[in-house]
């Protein structure tokens, strides 16, 4: 089968699929197109507009995520599907341009439909990013989130690296980072966070249980790991 023949093949069973089969039936075809095992990571390196060559090497048919391959409908429905069933791991300076950005060229904005969410957020020390600068970033990331569409049941998890040399720097940004947390959780968000390397800072892996609890508990550890680094 020559090229051609192929892109008319598919076009014809994928308009087949939409007239023939059930939502709910394609909505199974279209997960074993597009659903990756594990996290869709975005290189901090690349720019988001190249962000689709990353999926078009991971999906198991790239061609599907190729317009002249289906139809417009079917598409349109695979782009729903994939944002929806896939967990994105990326830097947190790139999360508004994900919800925002329809980068794989799929016709849609992906914060209408994801559904998981990870996001790496660093903290270092660095005078030509000062700390104010830092949090500008993450409140701006966070604060972005509160966009998508399905806030009930969104699964988003906090990766904190701290490569700061102070643990002063690294409690100032928890301190900063937990009442926006609070904020995506009271919203309908499943929320977890983890801390890199908590032993340097004194402080317990699972950061997310410490936000979580109580303010009194919050501060007390915060105080605690206080001689952790210096």
């Amino acid at each position: 089968m020559n090229e051609m023949e192929s892109i008319y093949t598919r076009r014809e069973l994928s308009n087949m699929m939409m007239t023939t089969l059930p939502r709910e039936v394609r909505d199974m075809i279209y997960m074993h197109l597009c659903k990756v095992p594990g996290p869709i990571i975005m290189p901090s390196y690349m720019k988001p507009s190249q962000w689709i060559r990353v999926v078009k090497e991971i999906v198991p048919d790239r061609r599907c995520f190729d317009p002249n391959y289906v139809s417009h409908d079917f598409f349109l429905e695979l782009a729903e599907v994939f944002y929806r069933c896939n967990r994105f791991h990326l830097d947190l300076h790139d999360v508004t341009e994900l919800l925002r950005r329809d980068f794989c060229g799929l016709g849609i904005q992906p914060q209408q439909y994801l559904r998981a969410l990870t996001v790496a957020v660093d903290v270092y020390d660095d005078d030509e990013a000062p700390f104010d600068l830092q949090c500008a970033t993450i409140y701006g990331a966070l604060e972005s989130l509160m966009g998508v569409r399905l806030k009930t049941g969104f699964r988003l998890r906090l990766n904190i690296s701290p490569e700061a040399l102070y643990s002063g720097s690294v409690r100032e940004a928890l301190t900063f980072i937990r009442p926006r947390y609070l904020k995506l959780k009271d919203a309908g968000f499943v929320m977890s966070a983890i801390l890199d390397e908590p032993e340097r800072y004194g402080l317990p892996y699972d950061i997310g249980n410490l936000f979580e609890g109580e303010e009194a508990d919050f501060v007390q550890a915060l105080k605690n790991s206080e001689h952790s680094v210096r």
